[in-house]
């Protein structure tokens, strides 16, 4: 599977054994063009982490320079917008 993030296409890798060989739930590798999720999380999760790496992407390319707790707060509160509020941008 492919995501697009700023013109750049990342292989988006689903891998349930990600956590025990890397000690993570997910990883952005800016020089592969790859994010890594452990699929063996709870489904909710691993949409979560999806959107955490897809910030850690958007920080890298514009060198924004937020600190992992900026992003993982980021990430946690559009997660629960997004799905409390039932969002959908395929319409």
């Amino acid at each position: 599977m492919k995501i697009k993030i700023l013109g750049h296409e990342y292989d988006l890798i689903y891998d349930p054994n990600w956590m025990k060989q890397e000690n993570l739930q997910g990883s952005f590798r800016a020089n592969a063009l790859k994010i890594i999720i452990d699929s063996s999380l709870p489904p909710s999760t691993q949409k979560e982490i999806l959107l955490h790496e897809s910030i850690e992407a958007i920080n890298y390319h514009l060198e924004l320079k937020l600190e992992h707790h900026q992003i993982s707060a980021l990430s946690e509160v559009l997660f629960q917008i997004i799905r409390d509020n039932k969002l959908k941008f395929d319409e």
